[in-house]
């Protein structure tokens, strides 16, 4: 989803500015990994935040503000979601299905009972499709890797993430 909107924005931005240089400046873009030539890092996407302002960061913002989640059965998009998979399976393509990580700062202000549907969705889609779902949401809460409470920083110091993820899929693959 961040992809198509970001390229969507970036192609808005190309018409309505045919001088790339000036949108290119305007947007602050720039490529960290060649590899990944549609995913667009911005310079805001590297700072890595204190424990301090990231708590700041949860009473100043949305985050937090949290809406219900529907048990597995009445949830449009946990509906969704097994539907995917089950079309994955059927097909026979490998998969691997995660949690997002969360800083400590957004997991401290997550209610009870939203963690414990979440668990809930998780363990049912793993029993219903004998599968396992890894579980990184709070494995890298405590760590200063951070730009905000739900997303870590681009850089050298939070490549764990990518190299976890990484050898999730590796292991996956034999």
């Amino acid at each position: 989803k961040f992809t198509t909107l970001t390229t969507l924005y970036d192609f808005t931005l190309k018409i309505w500015n045919k001088d790339t240089t000036q949108v290119s400046n305007k947007v602050g873009k720039f490529h960290p990994y060649p590899n990944m030539p549609f995913y667009k890092i911005t310079k805001n996407d590297i700072p890595i935040l204190t424990n301090e302002e990231l708590h700041d960061y949860v009473k100043e913002t949305r985050v937090g503000n949290f809406r219900e989640i529907n048990l597995p059965y009445s949830n449009i998009d946990v509906i969704a979601l097994k539907e995917i998979i089950k079309k994955i399976k059927t097909n026979d393509i490998n998969f691997v299905l995660f949690t997002t990580p969360h800083h400590q700062s957004y997991l401290d202000v997550t209610p009870n009972l939203v963690i414990d549907r979440f668990d809930q969705i998780i363990k049912n889609i793993e029993i219903e499709f004998d599968i396992e779902v890894y579980e990184l949401t709070d494995k890298y809460a405590d760590l200063e890797i951070w730009n905000d409470p739900t997303h870590i920083a681009v850089g050298e110091k939070s490549l764990i993430y990518s190299e976890d993820i990484s050898n999730i899929i590796l292991e996956e693959m034999n």
